[in-house]
């Protein structure tokens, strides 16, 4: 193993991609998007199926776009070059 613990040489070997830099912050930032996106979509159900007219409305958009939040949290820690420029 390596100095982190992380990787096995006789299997092939490390290479420096494998491990980016800051690789913690960026699996913070996806379950931050996550669970923010479910607490929202969560709200947003309860204005939906709780409230009379306009703010029903606002809570089915609210959980639309929590959803899509905590799906794009979703692939940005499934996949390492989800938002890289």
């Amino acid at each position: 193993m390596d100095s982190a613990g992380l990787c096995i040489k006789n299997i092939g070997g490390c290479l420096p991609s494998d491990f980016p830099a800051g690789g913690h912050n960026r699996m913070a930032l996806a379950i931050l998007l996550i669970f923010a996106g479910l607490g929202l979509c969560l709200y947003g159900v309860l204005l939906a199926t709780g409230r009379r007219r306009p703010l029903d409305l606002l809570g089915a958009l609210l959980a639309a776009a929590g959803l899509a939040i905590a799906l794009l949290g979703a692939g940005r820690l499934l996949s390492e070059r989800f938002f890289s420029g």
